[in-house]
């Protein structure tokens, strides 16, 4: 595992993956997660061979050796579960497909020490786990944001209350202020009346005792 070509009887691997058939429209089954192999067989010659339904692929580019085999193999589950074969012979073949036997067991080496040598300088092959490890970042990322908003949205709900109260309380203080103006300015007509009355007192007892 010194970073070697991995070679099989048909070439050198040069790249692995994995992929899924799902339920659709066209193809109403799961079937589980399929691996396979790219081989460069010879100059512009490539080949990718899905190692568990043992089907290839060809062409002149590593992605469309690649696309003629997933396309490939859809056309294979579609003819082997056509009229609810489903229910038993179509699953019956797979099984035996899935099985390793001295003529998958290469392409599962190649596949493996390809794998591992990835793994050795540092390049990820589990996908899944990955793009589940984001999933789980990003729903942590949902629930911080909503328990924010929640936050959030309590304080607003507080400070709209206490806004309202000021509110109530301005209202309160200005009528106050206003019966306060209105009282001190009744007050100050009144003193005046009071003065002018007085006045007239004084200017009576002066007069009267100025007549006395």
């Amino acid at each position: 595992m010194n970073g070697e070509k991995v070679m099989t009887s048909r070439g050198e691997v040069i790249a692995i993956g994995e992929f899924k058939i799902r339920n659709s429209k066209e193809f109403h089954y799961e079937i589980p997660r399929l691996s396979y192999i790219i081989i460069h067989e010879a100059e512009n010659t490539y080949a990718s061979t899905c190692i568990d339904l043992h089907i290839d692929g060809d062409g002149t580019t590593p992605d469309e050796a690649e696309a003629n085999m997933g396309e490939n193999v859809f056309e294979f589950l579609c003819v082997n579960f056509h009229n609810n074969r489903g229910d038993g012979p179509g699953w019956s073949y797979l099984k035996e497909l899935f099985a390793i036997d001295k003529n998958t067991k290469e392409t599962w080496d190649a596949f493996n020490n390809f794998k591992l040598d990835l793994a050795r300088k540092g390049i990820k092959t589990d996908l899944a786990s990955e793009l589940m490890e984001r999933v789980y970042v990003l729903k942590e990322e949902i629930d911080r944001l909503t328990n924010l908003s929640t936050t959030k949205e309590e304080e607003l709900k507080v400070l709209r209350i206490w806004i309202n109260k000021q509110k109530k309380e301005i209202e309160r203080l200005n009528k106050e202020k206003q019966m306060i103006m209105e009282a001190a300015e009744k007050a100050v007509q009144l003193t005046a009346l009071q003065f002018q009355t007085l006045r007239y007192f004084e200017m009576y007892n002066s007069n009267w005792f100025e007549k006395r």
